[in-house]
Protein backbone atom coordinates (compact mmCIF):
# COMPACT_ATOMS: atom_id res chain seq x y z
CA UNK A 1 0.00 0.00 0.00
CA UNK A 2 1.43 3.19 -1.13
CA UNK A 3 1.75 6.62 1.06
CA UNK A 4 -1.25 8.53 -0.07
CA UNK A 5 -3.29 5.32 0.68
CA UNK A 6 -2.33 4.69 3.85
CA UNK A 7 -2.35 8.65 4.57
CA UNK A 8 -6.01 8.03 3.70
CA UNK A 9 -6.74 5.43 5.47
CA UNK A 10 -5.32 6.79 8.69
CA UNK A 11 -7.53 9.88 8.33
CA UNK A 12 -10.87 8.34 7.51
CA UNK A 13 -9.98 6.12 10.71
CA UNK A 14 -9.20 9.08 13.30
CA UNK A 15 -12.23 10.78 11.59
CA UNK A 16 -14.67 7.89 12.70
CA UNK A 17 -13.36 7.49 16.28
CA UNK A 18 -12.19 10.76 17.27
CA UNK A 19 -15.14 13.49 17.80
CA UNK A 20 -11.97 16.23 18.20
CA UNK A 21 -10.42 15.19 14.77
CA UNK A 22 -10.97 17.54 11.88
CA UNK A 23 -10.10 17.60 7.81
CA UNK A 24 -10.38 21.24 7.85
CA UNK A 25 -9.87 23.92 10.88
CA UNK A 26 -10.54 27.57 10.39
CA UNK A 27 -9.35 29.60 12.92
CA UNK A 28 -10.56 33.67 12.74
CA UNK A 29 -13.72 35.36 13.10
CA UNK A 30 -14.54 38.47 11.83
CA UNK A 31 -16.25 39.22 8.47
CA UNK A 32 -13.69 37.07 6.47
CA UNK A 33 -13.40 34.19 8.45
CA UNK A 34 -17.33 33.83 8.19
CA UNK A 35 -17.28 34.03 5.05
CA UNK A 36 -14.31 31.77 4.94
CA UNK A 37 -16.45 29.18 7.04
CA UNK A 38 -19.12 29.11 4.43
CA UNK A 39 -16.99 28.69 1.86
CA UNK A 40 -15.31 25.83 2.88
CA UNK A 41 -18.81 24.12 4.89
CA UNK A 42 -20.09 23.54 1.36
CA UNK A 43 -17.08 21.78 0.49
CA UNK A 44 -16.95 19.66 3.02
CA UNK A 45 -20.64 18.65 3.19
CA UNK A 46 -19.89 17.44 -0.16
CA UNK A 47 -16.74 15.68 0.34
CA UNK A 48 -17.65 14.31 3.80
CA UNK A 49 -15.41 15.90 5.77
CA UNK A 50 -15.59 17.58 9.01
CA UNK A 51 -14.74 21.01 9.77
CA UNK A 52 -14.35 23.35 12.85
CA UNK A 53 -14.67 26.61 12.95
CA UNK A 54 -12.89 28.39 15.87
CA UNK A 55 -14.06 31.98 16.44
CA UNK A 56 -14.13 33.73 19.87
CA UNK A 57 -17.26 35.70 20.23
CA UNK A 58 -17.34 38.89 19.14
CA UNK A 59 -19.87 41.49 21.21
CA UNK A 60 -18.17 44.77 20.24
CA UNK A 61 -20.51 46.91 17.63
CA UNK A 62 -19.03 47.61 14.79
CA UNK A 63 -19.60 50.56 13.22
CA UNK A 64 -17.38 51.00 10.36
CA UNK A 65 -18.68 50.09 6.27
CA UNK A 66 -16.98 47.90 3.79
CA UNK A 67 -16.56 48.79 0.53
CA UNK A 68 -17.39 45.50 -1.82
CA UNK A 69 -16.78 45.35 -5.68
CA UNK A 70 -18.79 43.09 -8.00
CA UNK A 71 -16.94 40.31 -7.81
CA UNK A 72 -16.82 39.89 -4.03
CA UNK A 73 -20.91 40.81 -4.35
CA UNK A 74 -21.60 37.51 -6.57
CA UNK A 75 -19.22 35.75 -3.87
CA UNK A 76 -21.56 36.57 -0.92
CA UNK A 77 -24.81 36.16 -3.29
CA UNK A 78 -23.73 32.81 -4.08
CA UNK A 79 -23.80 31.93 0.18
CA UNK A 80 -27.01 33.66 0.78
CA UNK A 81 -26.12 36.50 2.13
CA UNK A 82 -26.32 39.43 0.14
CA UNK A 83 -30.17 39.67 -0.02
CA UNK A 84 -30.34 40.61 3.72
CA UNK A 85 -27.60 43.11 2.94
CA UNK A 86 -28.96 44.54 -0.66
CA UNK A 87 -31.35 47.59 1.15
CA UNK A 88 -28.87 48.52 3.23
CA UNK A 89 -26.47 49.19 1.27
CA UNK A 90 -25.50 51.95 -1.71
CA UNK A 91 -23.83 51.45 -5.47
CA UNK A 92 -20.54 52.76 -6.41
CA UNK A 93 -21.38 54.36 -9.74
CA UNK A 94 -18.16 56.92 -9.78
CA UNK A 95 -15.10 56.79 -7.64
CA UNK A 96 -13.70 60.13 -8.32
CA UNK A 97 -9.86 61.36 -7.12
CA UNK A 98 -8.84 64.28 -5.99
CA UNK A 99 -5.97 65.87 -5.39
CA UNK A 100 -5.83 68.38 -2.64
CA UNK A 101 -1.65 68.18 -1.42
CA UNK A 102 -1.49 72.18 -1.94
CA UNK A 103 1.55 71.52 -4.10
CA UNK A 104 2.55 73.20 -7.02
CA UNK A 105 2.63 70.66 -9.58
CA UNK A 106 -1.33 68.48 -9.00
CA UNK A 107 -3.16 66.15 -11.22
CA UNK A 108 -6.46 66.75 -12.38
CA UNK A 109 -9.74 65.06 -11.17
CA UNK A 110 -9.83 61.87 -12.34
CA UNK A 111 -12.95 60.05 -12.34
CA UNK A 112 -13.99 56.36 -12.62
CA UNK A 113 -17.26 55.82 -14.01
CA UNK A 114 -18.73 51.79 -13.85
CA UNK A 115 -20.62 52.71 -16.71
CA UNK A 116 -17.13 52.68 -18.64
CA UNK A 117 -17.18 49.35 -17.83
CA UNK A 118 -21.02 48.57 -19.38
CA UNK A 119 -22.06 48.43 -15.21
CA UNK A 120 -24.33 50.07 -13.27
CA UNK A 121 -21.71 49.74 -10.20
CA UNK A 122 -18.60 48.91 -9.15
CA UNK A 123 -20.13 47.42 -6.00
CA UNK A 124 -22.09 48.45 -2.62
CA UNK A 125 -21.19 49.81 0.30
CA UNK A 126 -21.87 48.00 3.46
CA UNK A 127 -22.80 48.95 7.05
CA UNK A 128 -20.03 46.29 8.89
CA UNK A 129 -23.07 45.42 11.36
CA UNK A 130 -25.73 44.57 8.93
CA UNK A 131 -22.87 42.52 7.00
CA UNK A 132 -22.23 40.68 10.35
CA UNK A 133 -25.90 40.21 11.12
CA UNK A 134 -26.53 37.89 7.63
CA UNK A 135 -22.88 36.57 7.71
CA UNK A 136 -24.08 35.13 11.47
CA UNK A 137 -27.68 34.07 10.17
CA UNK A 138 -26.49 32.05 7.72
CA UNK A 139 -23.65 30.41 9.71
CA UNK A 140 -26.38 29.36 12.21
CA UNK A 141 -28.43 28.20 9.28
CA UNK A 142 -25.35 26.28 7.92
CA UNK A 143 -25.22 24.59 11.34
CA UNK A 144 -28.33 23.35 11.37
CA UNK A 145 -28.02 21.92 7.84
CA UNK A 146 -24.83 20.44 7.97
CA UNK A 147 -24.59 18.88 11.54
CA UNK A 148 -22.66 15.95 10.46
CA UNK A 149 -19.79 17.78 8.81
CA UNK A 150 -19.29 21.20 10.52
CA UNK A 151 -18.86 22.66 14.35
CA UNK A 152 -18.39 25.86 15.52
CA UNK A 153 -16.51 26.55 18.55
CA UNK A 154 -16.22 30.55 20.43
CA UNK A 155 -12.92 29.57 22.06
CA UNK A 156 -9.93 31.77 21.34
CA UNK A 157 -6.60 29.77 20.12
CA UNK A 158 -3.92 30.08 22.44
CA UNK A 159 -1.56 27.54 20.52
CA UNK A 160 -0.72 25.11 17.93
CA UNK A 161 1.76 22.87 17.28
CA UNK A 162 2.57 20.82 13.81
CA UNK A 163 2.75 16.68 14.38
CA UNK A 164 3.24 13.98 11.76
CA UNK A 165 -0.63 13.81 10.71
CA UNK A 166 -2.26 16.90 12.10
CA UNK A 167 -1.76 20.28 13.62
CA UNK A 168 -2.99 19.93 17.33
CA UNK A 169 -4.58 23.18 18.15
CA UNK A 170 -4.74 24.49 21.97
CA UNK A 171 -7.65 26.73 23.09
CA UNK A 172 -8.33 28.91 25.90
CA UNK A 173 -10.44 26.61 27.92
CA UNK A 174 -7.22 24.07 27.72
CA UNK A 175 -9.28 21.88 25.11
CA UNK A 176 -7.40 20.56 21.91
CA UNK A 177 -8.24 19.49 18.86
CA UNK A 178 -6.46 17.98 15.89
CA UNK A 179 -6.68 19.15 11.95
CA UNK A 180 -5.76 17.63 9.00
CA UNK A 181 -5.34 21.91 7.26
CA UNK A 182 -5.82 24.89 8.99
CA UNK A 183 -6.90 28.03 7.08
CA UNK A 184 -5.96 31.15 9.29
CA UNK A 185 -7.95 33.98 8.85
CA UNK A 186 -6.88 35.31 12.70
CA UNK A 187 -5.48 38.57 11.38
CA UNK A 188 -2.85 40.70 11.33
CA UNK A 189 -1.28 39.06 14.50
CA UNK A 190 -1.76 36.03 13.73
CA UNK A 191 -0.35 32.96 15.54
CA UNK A 192 -0.38 30.41 13.15
CA UNK A 193 1.87 32.45 10.92
CA UNK A 194 3.78 32.67 13.76
CA UNK A 195 3.56 29.22 15.17
CA UNK A 196 4.37 28.34 11.09
CA UNK A 197 7.55 29.79 10.83
CA UNK A 198 5.88 31.86 7.91
CA UNK A 199 8.15 35.16 7.10
CA UNK A 200 6.50 38.31 7.17
CA UNK A 201 7.98 41.76 6.21
CA UNK A 202 5.98 44.87 8.43
CA UNK A 203 5.91 48.69 8.18
CA UNK A 204 4.54 51.37 9.73
CA UNK A 205 3.51 54.51 8.17
CA UNK A 206 3.11 57.69 10.12
CA UNK A 207 -0.37 57.61 9.43
CA UNK A 208 -3.66 57.09 11.96
CA UNK A 209 -7.22 56.42 10.13
CA UNK A 210 -10.33 58.12 11.51
CA UNK A 211 -13.59 56.14 10.50
CA UNK A 212 -17.17 57.06 11.02
CA UNK A 213 -20.14 57.99 9.20
CA UNK A 214 -21.91 61.81 8.71
CA UNK A 215 -25.01 63.04 7.81
CA UNK A 216 -25.00 65.72 4.80
CA UNK A 217 -27.02 68.29 3.26
CA UNK A 218 -26.38 67.47 -0.41
CA UNK A 219 -26.90 63.95 -2.59
CA UNK A 220 -23.74 62.13 -2.79
CA UNK A 221 -24.99 60.92 -5.98
CA UNK A 222 -23.31 57.32 -5.91
CA UNK A 223 -20.08 59.27 -6.17
CA UNK A 224 -16.96 57.87 -3.98
CA UNK A 225 -14.68 60.93 -3.39
CA UNK A 226 -11.13 60.67 -2.91
CA UNK A 227 -8.97 63.45 -1.64
CA UNK A 228 -5.61 62.48 -1.49
CA UNK A 229 -3.70 64.72 1.00
CA UNK A 230 -0.44 65.61 1.29
CA UNK A 231 -1.02 63.50 5.08
CA UNK A 232 -3.41 60.68 3.59
CA UNK A 233 -6.34 60.26 1.68
CA UNK A 234 -10.15 61.08 3.14
CA UNK A 235 -12.55 58.78 1.46
CA UNK A 236 -16.10 59.43 1.36
CA UNK A 237 -18.30 57.06 0.56
CA UNK A 238 -22.21 56.71 0.02
CA UNK A 239 -24.46 54.90 2.27
CA UNK A 240 -28.27 54.65 1.80
CA UNK A 241 -30.34 57.55 3.95
CA UNK A 242 -31.87 57.39 7.01
CA UNK A 243 -34.98 56.35 8.69
CA UNK A 244 -35.04 60.05 8.93
CA UNK A 245 -34.47 60.74 5.07
CA UNK A 246 -31.16 62.19 5.30
CA UNK A 247 -28.01 62.01 3.09
CA UNK A 248 -25.38 59.91 4.59
CA UNK A 249 -22.09 58.45 3.65
CA UNK A 250 -19.16 56.92 5.64
CA UNK A 251 -15.52 58.32 5.86
CA UNK A 252 -11.67 56.73 6.47
CA UNK A 253 -9.49 59.98 7.08
CA UNK A 254 -6.34 59.32 6.87
CA UNK A 255 -3.95 61.68 8.71
CA UNK A 256 -0.72 61.83 11.05
CA UNK A 257 -1.04 60.74 14.42
CA UNK A 258 -0.87 63.50 16.11
CA UNK A 259 -3.70 65.40 13.87
CA UNK A 260 -5.92 62.55 14.32
CA UNK A 261 -5.67 62.54 17.83
CA UNK A 262 -6.29 66.12 17.89
CA UNK A 263 -9.51 65.55 15.47
CA UNK A 264 -10.88 62.75 17.86
CA UNK A 265 -10.58 65.24 20.92
CA UNK A 266 -12.82 68.30 18.95
CA UNK A 267 -16.10 68.49 19.82
CA UNK A 268 -18.75 66.81 17.08
CA UNK A 269 -19.92 70.40 16.07
CA UNK A 270 -16.25 71.07 15.19
CA UNK A 271 -15.16 68.54 13.62
CA UNK A 272 -18.36 68.45 11.64
CA UNK A 273 -16.82 71.92 10.87
CA UNK A 274 -13.38 70.73 10.27
CA UNK A 275 -14.74 67.71 7.69
CA UNK A 276 -17.06 70.13 5.48
CA UNK A 277 -14.06 71.78 4.93
CA UNK A 278 -11.98 68.82 4.11
CA UNK A 279 -14.17 68.12 1.39
CA UNK A 280 -14.69 71.34 0.35
CA UNK A 281 -18.21 71.77 0.87
CA UNK A 282 -19.07 69.49 -2.03
CA UNK A 283 -21.64 67.84 0.52
CA UNK A 284 -22.73 70.38 1.81
CA UNK A 285 -23.14 70.77 5.26
CA UNK A 286 -22.10 67.75 7.80
CA UNK A 287 -23.43 66.06 10.74
CA UNK A 288 -20.94 63.41 12.16
CA UNK A 289 -22.25 60.24 13.84
CA UNK A 290 -21.12 58.16 16.48
CA UNK A 291 -18.68 56.70 17.47
CA UNK A 292 -15.46 57.40 16.06
CA UNK A 293 -12.82 54.83 15.54
CA UNK A 294 -8.94 54.08 15.07
CA UNK A 295 -6.54 52.71 13.87
CA UNK A 296 -2.58 53.11 13.02
CA UNK A 297 -1.95 52.51 8.85
CA UNK A 298 0.09 49.51 8.98
CA UNK A 299 1.20 47.36 5.74
CA UNK A 300 2.32 43.26 5.41
CA UNK A 301 3.31 40.84 3.25
CA UNK A 302 4.28 37.00 3.35
CA UNK A 303 7.15 35.12 1.79
CA UNK A 304 4.52 32.31 1.52
CA UNK A 305 0.55 31.58 1.40
CA UNK A 306 1.41 28.58 3.25
CA UNK A 307 3.52 26.12 4.83
CA UNK A 308 3.28 22.83 6.28
CA UNK A 309 -0.70 22.26 7.32
CA UNK A 310 -1.65 26.07 6.95
CA UNK A 311 -2.78 28.35 4.68
CA UNK A 312 -3.03 31.98 5.09
CA UNK A 313 -5.76 34.61 3.93
CA UNK A 314 -7.01 37.89 4.54
CA UNK A 315 -5.19 40.12 7.03
CA UNK A 316 -3.20 36.87 8.11
CA UNK A 317 -1.18 37.32 4.87
CA UNK A 318 -1.38 40.98 3.91
CA UNK A 319 -2.11 44.40 5.05
CA UNK A 320 -2.59 47.25 3.51
CA UNK A 321 -3.79 50.99 3.60
CA UNK A 322 -7.26 51.97 3.04
CA UNK A 323 -7.11 53.09 -0.61
CA UNK A 324 -9.06 51.85 -3.25
CA UNK A 325 -11.25 49.31 -1.34
CA UNK A 326 -8.55 46.81 -1.65
CA UNK A 327 -8.61 45.16 2.01
CA UNK A 328 -11.74 42.86 2.19
CA UNK A 329 -11.84 42.28 -1.45
CA UNK A 330 -7.84 41.18 -1.80
CA UNK A 331 -8.80 38.45 1.20
CA UNK A 332 -12.26 37.38 -0.65
CA UNK A 333 -10.12 36.81 -3.80
CA UNK A 334 -7.80 34.43 -0.99
CA UNK A 335 -10.69 32.38 -0.26
CA UNK A 336 -11.81 32.42 -3.54
CA UNK A 337 -8.20 31.05 -5.02
CA UNK A 338 -8.28 28.75 -1.78
CA UNK A 339 -11.68 27.17 -2.56
CA UNK A 340 -10.51 26.56 -6.04
CA UNK A 341 -7.45 25.03 -4.86
CA UNK A 342 -8.74 22.82 -2.58
CA UNK A 343 -11.21 21.32 -5.50
CA UNK A 344 -8.39 20.85 -8.14
CA UNK A 345 -6.11 18.93 -6.09
CA UNK A 346 -8.54 16.48 -4.45
CA UNK A 347 -9.01 13.03 -5.59
CA UNK A 348 -12.11 11.40 -4.61
CA UNK A 349 -12.08 12.41 -0.95
CA UNK A 350 -8.50 12.90 -0.60
CA UNK A 351 -7.26 15.75 0.96
CA UNK A 352 -3.36 16.36 -0.75
CA UNK A 353 -2.55 19.02 1.86
CA UNK A 354 1.01 19.75 -0.21
CA UNK A 355 -0.77 20.09 -3.64
CA UNK A 356 -3.02 22.38 -2.17
CA UNK A 357 -0.49 24.64 -0.76
CA UNK A 358 1.76 25.02 -3.48
CA UNK A 359 -1.54 25.68 -6.04
CA UNK A 360 -2.61 28.34 -3.81
CA UNK A 361 0.38 29.86 -3.37
CA UNK A 362 1.11 30.35 -7.12
CA UNK A 363 -2.32 31.44 -7.21
CA UNK A 364 -2.28 34.39 -4.97
CA UNK A 365 1.26 35.54 -4.80
CA UNK A 366 1.44 37.48 -8.12
CA UNK A 367 -2.05 39.26 -7.26
CA UNK A 368 -1.49 40.19 -3.34
CA UNK A 369 2.26 41.11 -4.36
CA UNK A 370 1.31 43.45 -7.01
CA UNK A 371 -2.04 45.13 -5.30
CA UNK A 372 0.02 45.41 -2.13
CA UNK A 373 3.01 47.13 -4.12
CA UNK A 374 0.45 49.47 -6.08
CA UNK A 375 -1.38 51.06 -2.84
CA UNK A 376 1.88 51.03 -1.14
CA UNK A 377 3.34 53.58 -4.01
CA UNK A 378 0.46 55.41 -3.87
CA UNK A 379 0.28 56.02 -0.20
CA UNK A 380 4.07 57.09 -0.09
CA UNK A 381 3.47 59.27 -3.35
CA UNK A 382 1.39 61.25 -1.08
CA UNK A 383 3.57 61.31 1.98
CA UNK A 384 6.88 62.01 -0.41
CA UNK A 385 8.42 65.63 -0.94
CA UNK A 386 10.56 64.78 -3.83
CA UNK A 387 9.84 66.87 -6.76
CA UNK A 388 10.67 63.68 -9.07
CA UNK A 389 8.27 61.41 -7.33
CA UNK A 390 5.75 64.06 -7.23
CA UNK A 391 6.03 64.24 -11.08
CA UNK A 392 6.21 61.03 -11.82
CA UNK A 393 3.01 60.62 -9.94
CA UNK A 394 1.54 63.58 -11.91
CA UNK A 395 2.36 61.91 -14.89
CA UNK A 396 0.87 58.92 -14.33
CA UNK A 397 -2.90 60.02 -13.34
CA UNK A 398 -2.94 62.57 -15.87
CA UNK A 399 -2.21 60.03 -18.50
CA UNK A 400 -5.27 57.32 -16.77
CA UNK A 401 -7.54 61.19 -16.93
CA UNK A 402 -6.64 61.20 -20.63
CA UNK A 403 -6.60 57.80 -21.70
CA UNK A 404 -9.83 55.45 -21.82
CA UNK A 405 -7.62 52.56 -22.66
CA UNK A 406 -5.56 53.06 -19.00
CA UNK A 407 -8.46 53.89 -17.51
CA UNK A 408 -10.61 50.64 -17.90
CA UNK A 409 -7.48 48.72 -17.54
CA UNK A 410 -7.29 50.41 -13.74
CA UNK A 411 -10.91 49.53 -13.32
CA UNK A 412 -10.37 46.43 -14.06
CA UNK A 413 -7.50 45.58 -12.47
CA UNK A 414 -9.27 47.34 -9.05
CA UNK A 415 -11.94 45.60 -9.28
CA UNK A 416 -10.22 42.28 -8.93
CA UNK A 417 -10.92 40.90 -12.12
CA UNK A 418 -7.23 39.09 -13.04
CA UNK A 419 -7.81 37.59 -16.49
Amino acid sequence: MDEIAINHTFHSTMRKFDPQYYDIAIVGGGLIGIITALRIADLCEQKDWRMVFIAPKNEQTDNRTTALFMKSIKMIDKLGVWEACHSHSSPLKIIRIIDDRSRLIKTPIIEFNAKEMNQEAFGYNIPNSIFLKALNNQLSLYKKLYKKSFQSIDEPLIGAESTRKSMMLTLKNRNRINARFVIAVDGRRSLLRAVSNIDCHEWQYEQTALTFSFQHELPHNFVSNEFHTKSGPITQVPLPKNHTSHHRSSLVWVTKPDRAYQLKALSHITLSRNLEIALHSILGKVVIEEPIQSYPILGMTVKSFGSNRVALAGEAAHVLPPIGAQGLNLGLRDIDDLTSAIKTTTVGDFLNIKNVIQTYNKARKVDASLTTSCIDILNRSLLNNSLLVQLTRVLTLSLAQESSILRRFLMHYGMGNRC
